[in-house]
């Protein structure tokens, strides 16, 4: 799970390339080639991995919290979990995206996911470390 949310957290800082005043080409337009989707594609695809990788090793866990009773209501509290997360980090992410418009936040939403990703991962390795994950 670790090493999945490592490959998600690589993922977010790739689209504040795209943050950054695009190149502008002689003509004065701007650069519209395949490269230009360089920082998204580099994102999607870690994002993709992670969430491959994670995901199977994740969803394997839940039972053992259960521990062969209530299965059902550890995977509806993973899943209301993962709503209440999304839904936070959701808000977080726009407001950051609102707030790098001012002069010196330009990175802000990236380094905030970056920020999280990082800290989840050394979480989870920490709590591993300690045997406290079933």
């Amino acid at each position: 799970v670790a090493l999945g949310l490592a490959l998600l957290t690589v993922g977010y800082p790739a689209p504040l390339v795209s943050a950054v005043p695009a190149h502008v080409e002689p003509a004065g337009r701007p650069a519209t080639t395949l490269g230009s989707l360089g920082p998204t594609l580099v994102a999607m695809t870690f994002l993709t991995l992670g969430a491959m990788v994670a995901s199977p090793f994740a969803m394997a866990m839940v039972p053992r919290f259960g521990r062969d009773r209530l299965i059902a209501t550890y995977f509806g509290f993973y899943a209301m979990a993962g709503g209440i997360g999304s839904t936070l980090g959701n808000a977080l992410v726009g407001a950051a995206l609102d707030a790098q418009s001012r002069p010196g936040l330009i990175g802000l939403p990236w380094g905030f996911m970056l920020a999280l990703g990082a800290g989840a991962v050394v979480t989870l390795r920490h709590l591993d470390r300690r045997g406290l994950l079933p």
